[in-house]
């Protein structure tokens, strides 16, 4: 019987160690989690153009997310699935949006084109308070 005990202990343990990352993520905001999640000067080398179609991207990406984000929490446990599945690549799309604007910016890139594109995908600059 000790083994027993002594297992389950460890197996508690394990279970704590593993979501504890899942509980500190939870802790932070979207914002402060993209600028994690993103390289800095991902988009440094990109040109004017090649931003806009960047962005282009990022906003259909950060649409279709938000849309299976919608339809997971049609269901029951759909939260869970939500934060679970989608939220991590959600929080990476918006910061490499937030990036985008930033080397468009440097570069002296039209933000209305930049900001246009970003649009298409019906994707606010910030993210909506939770």
């Amino acid at each position: 019987m000790p083994m027993s005990k002594t297992l389950a202990s460890a197996c508690a343990w394990i279970a704590l160690a593993a979501a504890t990352p899942l509980i500190a993520g939870c802790a932070l905001s979207d914002d402060n989690l993209s600028r994690v999640m993103v390289a800095p000067g991902k988009f440094s080398l990109y040109t004017c153009p090649e931003l806009v179609t960047k962005a282009k991207a990022l906003a259909q990406r950060a649409s279709e997310l938000e849309g299976l984000m919608a339809k997971a929490h049609e269901s029951a446990g759909g939260g869970v699935v939500s934060t679970l599945a989608y939220r991590p690549d959600y929080v990476q799309v918006r910061g490499e949006m937030r990036d985008v604007r930033e080397a468009a910016a440097d570069k002296h890139c039209d933000m209305a084109a930049i900001e246009s594109a970003l649009a298409a995908g019906n994707v606010p600059s910030r993210p909506a308070p939770r």
